[in-house]
């Protein structure tokens, strides 16, 4: 017997880079060690912080001792990643095609109550769904507070929260994957692309033992 279950926030960030480097052995243990807190803070340990600043982007790179902190001490990995064909192709000037690709490496990374220690969890994950679905848009944000009929000061209270854990994952993003693609590559690419989607994940889950 299996039973829906309500659809968890995420974020799923796409990677699109030739199939030589994503199935690499080490990409594959670098996206492995991903999904592990103990392999993530390893990987922090060891490598110096001169060898990965130069990957994250400049408002991490000034937190960087905090946000290293802080994935040590909330036990931070991502949810999961898969791996599929495709075939693409882009131009960054010009008509000219400067850029293939035949591979999309997908992770999927969720906030949990654990990771966001922020109260009440079906009323933090009500704030992070419509957080998520706001930055859809590049409109101006409305009174969040509004739309859920919650205390301002609460929302306040998740919103920061998330904030922390969205930074958190984009150091674990660029500081660990990045980071290894990075040296798989050995500068041969020109650039690597990434997208990232705020999306839900739907799970079916099993209700009772299966024989």
């Amino acid at each position: 017997m299996y039973k829906f279950m309500s659809e968890q926030a995420s974020i799923v960030t796409e990677i699109y880079l030739p199939a030589q480097y994503a199935i690499s052995p080490r990409f594959l243990q670098a996206l492995d060690d991903s999904l592990l807190p103990e392999q993530v803070q390893q990987h922090f340990d060891n490598n110096t912080e001169e060898t990965i600043k130069n990957l994250l982007p400049e408002k991490l790179r000034e937190r960087y001792a905090d946000l290293e902190d802080g994935i040590n001490k909330s036990g931070r990995s991502f949810g999961g990643y898969s791996i599929y064909d495709l075939k693409g192709a882009w131009k960054t000037s010009g008509n000219k095609i400067e850029r293939d690709a035949n591979a999309c490496v997908r992770i999927i990374d969720w906030p949990t109550p654990e990771m966001l220690s922020c109260g009440e969890w079906p009323l933090c994950e009500r704030v992070i769904r419509t957080v998520f679905a706001l930055r859809q848009h590049h409109d101006a944000y409305p009174d969040i507070s509004s739309i859920l009929h919650v205390e301002k000061g609460t929302v306040d209270e998740i919103c920061k929260a998330l904030d922390k854990w969205i930074d958190e994952g984009s150091f674990l993003l660029y500081g660990l994957v990045m980071y290894h693609l990075s040296q798989i590559t050995k500068g041969d690419e020109g650039e690597i692309l990434l997208t990232s989607h705020f999306a839900v994940v739907n799970q079916i889950v099993r209700q009772d033992d299966h024989h």
